[in-house]
């Protein structure tokens, strides 16, 4: 048996604007699960009570009934609305509640909602033109059945509801700043490149540089040591006797820290 809502929670304290809904609101039942950490409260009302509403609701009762709980409440609520109501009626004045509603349950059908163009063929049938997208394949067919249990269980009107899918429309602002995007990104990669060789290039001309002087000193000890035996040849020394003398060791070794020295250049 139902019961007034102000009955059922006397003691609860809320805004002008909410007491005055729930003048015309009853409670059906409360349920708590077994744990006793998930409260529902199922309501009724002859009047819409818009979705901001039934969650500020939802606050006060946690907040001021169960201020140190670890409960979730949750509102159900259940419209005996008036015969001039249909979908094609309700749809303006109730469709914020559902993209609140959308919001707060899924981000992608919220999404997907408020970006569907809504078209009554009559007062019952509603046709969703859907952008065609990687969100719509995953999520049409649920927002079809929210919207069903919406107008239907909640509402208690005969509701039919369908879909098509559209090209999703062009937005301008977000082409421009996407384009100037590949814009910049590719003119990143072109300095990236230009610096690449550039770098590239003075490596070569410094090694072809290295390359030049090691080849010049080599020359050069090269001759000096041209020089020394044939000053050694002229004082009587055979060029067969190069490893007996003290002079020609010393200059073995010397050509040879030389050459040593040479090869590092190159």
């Amino acid at each position: 048996m139902s019961k007034l809502f102000t009955d059922v929670f006397p003691a609860l304290d809320v805004s002008d604007s909410l007491a005055g809904l729930l003048e015309y609101v009853t409670v059906e039942r409360v349920t708590m699960n077994s744990r006793r950490d998930f409260m529902h409260v199922y309501i009724a009302s002859d009047r819409l009570v818009f979705k901001k509403y039934v969650l500020e609701l939802e606050d006060d009762i946690k907040n001021q009934l169960f201020p140190d709980a670890y409960l979730t409440v949750k509102v159900i609520e259940k419209f005996h609305l008036s015969r001039q109501y249909t979908p094609k009626r309700l749809m303006p004045i109730y469709e914020e509640s559902i993209s609140l509603e959308l919001k707060n349950y899924n981000a992608l059908l919220y999404t997907l909602f408020v970006q569907s163009n809504k078209e009554f063929t009559d007062e019952e049938t509603l046709k969703l033109q859907i952008p065609d997208s990687v969100v719509a394949d995953g999520k049409e067919k649920e927002l079809l059945e929210i919207l069903e249990k919406i107008f239907c269980e909640r509402c208690g009107m005969n509701f039919h509801v369908s879909s098509e899918r559209t090209k999703p429309v062009r937005n301008r602002k977000r082409e421009q700043a996407d384009l100037e995007l590949e814009q910049e990104v590719a003119a990143i990669s072109k300095n990236y490149v230009r610096a690449k060789q550039e770098e590239e290039e003075n490596g070569s001309q410094d090694a072809g540089g290295s390359d030049g002087y090691a080849k010049n000193a080599a020359n050069g000890k090269g001759k000096s040591a041209a020089k020394d035996g044939a000053k050694e040849t002229s004082k009587g020394g055979a060029p067969g006797n190069f490893s007996s003398g003290k002079e020609n060791s010393g200059f073995r070794e010397k050509g040879g820290g030389e050459n040593a020295s040479a090869g590092r250049f190159s």
